[in-house]
């Protein structure tokens, strides 16, 4: 990273503007959960026709990641911009209108794709655009925008499918989608292309230069998985299914104990981020994951609503490491847009698949032998990361 931006101030115009432009994107695209039931009756299909949906979205997402990537080599990271905000604008309007089962199969597709799309985008901005150590305290303030625009997007798109239908409320997802994408053509594009363009590599390649396979990288990407199966695997399958099946809580009490968890993991994102600028990315990667390794283990043994609430949240509060595998990476590798969609591949691809690893392992040995086999991948993470680097991890400020 080059002198200037070791100088440039933590957060600059250019970068709320980022932030207010994918809190749009990502509002657009987290109203779909709560519409869920009502979509489901009107279009009349049951629980594996909806599946369908969930599955278009992840596997639209995973699959636009290796060529997205390269594309942003090709084309640059402006133009990626525009694809992310058409698709995720033309999936959502689609949605508003779907008819059938194969019609909103698709939209959920194009919006996928417009997902893909924007991450690259955004871990190609978040990760080239400061220094080392200033990675990861901008990367959650990202995920403050995201995880705020999930949760509002959830409850005003609940509120907005009662009082008007649910091609009501994706109609304003639509509207929010569009003022995102104007923010990010006025306000983003310019900073975008300067800081990312068309995303060579984040530094000259190495002698003999290619991807070298070496033991901190394979640590990371090892982290990366973890980190996918912390929040499919775990909190988005895991901790509900438990609440529902094992607890037999209702609907809203498992939103209330899952709420209270992510408002814990917004207060955490903005001082992990210090700490991982103070002390290093490694200390704060082990504390983050070593806490959803103890709520895993804490939910089965949970007989109510309280400490089934202290489970979800240890599990939630290892979320506000999700960018420090990022940062590792970008340490490392030359981080271009080849780089970046090979870390979303991986990212991806595990978040689709732990969902089904996770529902098979508790037909066959129940939420014990799940919650053991996600420990396992944690504490998996955790052993890579401290043999590859050590406890302490990179030195604050290394250059990258």
């Amino acid at each position: 990273m080059d002198a200037e931006a070791s100088r440039a101030p933590l957060v600059t115009p250019s970068f709320v503007w980022f932030l207010i432009a994918y809190f749009c994107f990502n509002f657009g695209q987290g109203v779909f959960p709560p519409l869920l039931p009502a979509v489901m009756q009107d279009l009349g299909v049951g629980f594996a026709g909806a599946g369908l949906f969930g599955t278009a979205f992840g596997v639209a997402r995973f699959l636009v990641s290796l060529p997205g990537g390269m594309l942003v080599e090709r084309w640059g990271a402006p133009a990626a911009l525009h694809a992310a905000g058409a698709f995720l604008l033309g999936g959502t309007l689609l949605s508003a209108v779907a008819s059938s089962v194969p019609v909103m199969v698709l939209a959920r597709a194009l919006v996928g794709v417009g997902s893909g799309a924007s991450v690259l985008v955004s871990i190609l901005y978040l990760m080239r655009g400061t220094t080392a150590d200033r990675r990861v305290y901008r990367g959650n303030l990202y995920e403050i925008a995201v995880t705020g625009a999930t949760a509002a997007a959830g409850y005003l798109g609940g509120v907005a499918a009662s009082r008007a239908g649910w091609r009501t409320a994706f109609a304003v997802a639509a509207i929010a989608v569009a003022v995102g994408w104007v923010a990010s053509a006025r306000r983003v594009l310019a900073d975008v292309d300067r800081v990312v363009g068309r995303s060579g590599p984040i530094r000259k390649p190495a002698a003999g230069g290619g991807l070298r396979l070496t033991g901190p990288l394979v640590a990371t990407y090892t982290a990366v998985v973890a980190m996918a199966v912390a929040w499919s695997g775990g909190v988005s399958t895991f901790l509900p299914l438990y609440g529902g099946a094992g607890l037999g809580l209702s609907s809203e009490a498992i939103g209330r104990a899952m709420g209270l968890a992510f408002v814990v993991e917004v207060l955490f994102l903005v001082p992990a981020g210090w700490a991982a600028a103070r002390i290093g990315r490694v200390p704060v990667f082990v504390a983050a994951v070593g806490s959803m390794l103890a709520g895993v283990l804490v939910v089965p043994l949970a007989g109510g609503f309280g400490a089934f609430t202290v489970g979800c949240t240890l599990v939630v509060l290892g979320i506000t490491a999700w960018m420090i595998p990022p940062a590792l990476l970008a340490e490392q590798t030359e981080f271009g847009g080849r780089a970046a969609g090979v870390y979303r591949f991986v990212s991806d691809f595990a978040y689709i698949t732990a969902p089904l690893a996770v529902g098979w392992v508790v037909d066959l040995g129940g939420f014990r032998a799940a919650a053991i086999t996600l420990a396992a991948v944690f504490g998996a993470a955790l052993l890579a990361i401290v043999v590859a680097f050590g406890l302490a991890g990179p030195r604050r400020g290394d250059a990258s």
